[in-house]
């Protein structure tokens, strides 16, 4: 009986150090995409334009979320630019990418940036599917309703077609 409170422990102690790592990781910003990841979101959040294309073309992955867990495409949408939402989708962004509230593009683009009827345009073309939930629960459809956004009520009633 000893032997199996012995090995117990053992494993315990195991699961609690990988445990400490991942929060460690966490802390350290490492959980997320790190340094490069966060150059890429703020330069696309200031439309700094030069500086993403400079970025995506030394290699910095266009999907791996910034320290705040969101992807360079979720900035595009909630700035509603339809120049980064191309290009950074033309070089690989995953238009289903989801952040840390689960939100995608889409979502961002009705929950925060006022539903523009461009951004969700590009965005459905690019393959988002308009019923993904974030963690509250609600899809983009929802939020324009609640924030009664005609532009995109009309668009993502469109696409639900």
């Amino acid at each position: 009986m000893s032997t199996y409170r012995k090995n117990s422990r053992i494993l315990s102690t195991a699961g609690l150090q990988n445990i400490l790592l991942v929060f460690l990781l966490f802390l350290s910003g490492s959980a997320y995409g790190g340094e490069d990841a966060d150059r890429l979101y703020a330069a696309v959040d200031s439309g700094d334009t030069e500086t993403v294309k400079q970025l995506i073309a030394d290699g910095v992955d266009v999907n791996a979320p910034s320290s705040r867990g969101s992807c360079a495409l979720h900035a595009a949408a909630v700035n509603n630019n339809p120049e980064l939402i191309v290009f950074l989708l033309e070089h690989g962004a995953d238009p289903n990418a989801q952040n840390s509230q689960g939100d995608t593009a889409l979502i961002c683009a009705t929950k925060y940036a006022g539903g523009n009827a461009r951004t969700l345009e590009l965005l459905l073309e690019a393959g988002t599917n308009p019923d993904v939930r974030d963690n509250k629960g609600n899809t983009a459809l929802d939020y324009a309703k609640k924030k009664e956004q005609a532009e995109a009520l009309a668009v993502l009633e469109a696409a639900a077609k």
